[in-house]
């Protein structure tokens, strides 16, 4: 077992750079898609939220005018 042959090394950090390379643009073309994804999702999300605490104060109305009036 000699030395390491420094063109093969050259070599191994090169693929490795490029490797690097290919894995940042991919998480760059993942950032402009994500957050779109994101905003999505978010809204959809605020969406439920809304109807839901509206649907509610329906019945929390529903039920104090029920009361006012049977009671």
């Amino acid at each position: 077992m000699g030395q390491p042959n420094p063109h093969e090394l050259r070599e191994a950090a090169l693929r490795r750079l490029e490797e690097r390379h290919a894995e940042a643009d991919r998480f760059r073309a993942l950032r402009t898609v994500m957050p779109r994804w994101h905003l999505v999702l978010a809204t959809g999300f605020k969406f439920a939220a809304t109807w839901f605490l509206r649907a509610a104060q329906r019945l929390e109305v529903d039920r104090l005018e029920e009361q006012a009036s049977g009671a």
